[in-house]
């Protein structure tokens, strides 16, 4: 057996391995043993917060693998990570699978959170096409809106517009009407309708996909 396996029983000692030592023997017989735990509690909070979606689970999966490859501190380009400290845990038989509990937990969270923020702002932009509430956009973007992640993801989906396109979504939510946003343009009303119309369409694609 190698030396490495008799010092390494228990997740905790892995952890602790891995972060002092960066050696990838330890984050893959990390990795292996704890996988199944890390998935299992995923999948259980995202289930209890209604996100039953199996790919959200691989999401959170994903952002909890990320956080452990980064304990080591391997790359100086990345984001530093809070370290696995045994003292700070929650008391249990192995205080490594109460830090896994935990973090598998927080990333499930942030994950539905994710989910619920994008299926909010889709269903508003749905709103807007269908004509069915007059200023969504405005709403979301305005001193009443409810999550200030939704206005984040909002702006950074438009980012991903064309030009024109981005030019209208933004007149709109400043509350510009469609003449006065074809007289900014110079063009006719009709066109603003279709860049809109392609604008709100593109952006539920964006909003869904990332």
């Amino acid at each position: 057996m190698d030396s490495r396996t008799k010092r390494t029983r228990s997740i905790a000692a892995m952890l602790l391995a891995w972060q002092s030592t960066a050696d990838e023997f330890y984050l893959e017989s990390l990795l292996r043993v704890s996988s199944p735990l890390i998935w299992r509690t995923a999948r259980h909070v995202l289930v209890r917060r209604g996100v039953a979606d199996p790919a959200a689970a691989d999401d959170a999966v994903s952002l909890v693998l990320d956080h452990v490859r980064r304990l080591a501190g391997v790359s100086t380009n990345e984001r530093k990570v809070s370290r696995f400290k045994p003292s700070r845990t929650t008391p249990a038989t192995d205080p490594g699978e109460a830090y896994l509990v935990w973090l598998s937990t927080e990333r499930a969270r942030d994950v539905a959170r994710t989910r619920r923020t994008r299926a909010r702002l889709v269903q508003s932009l749905s709103d807007v096409e269908a004509g069915n509430s007059p200023t969504p956009l405005q709403a979301l973007v305005g001193p009443s809106a409810n999550d200030t992640d939704d206005v984040i993801r909002l702006h950074r989906a438009i980012e991903g517009l064309k030009d024109r396109q981005a030019v209208v979504i933004q007149m709109l939510i400043t509350g510009q009407s469609q003449a006065t946003i074809a007289a900014e343009l110079k063009v006719c009303e009709g066109t603003v309708s279709r860049l809109r119309t392609r604008a709100i369409s593109r952006l539920r694609q964006l909003l869904t996909t990332t």
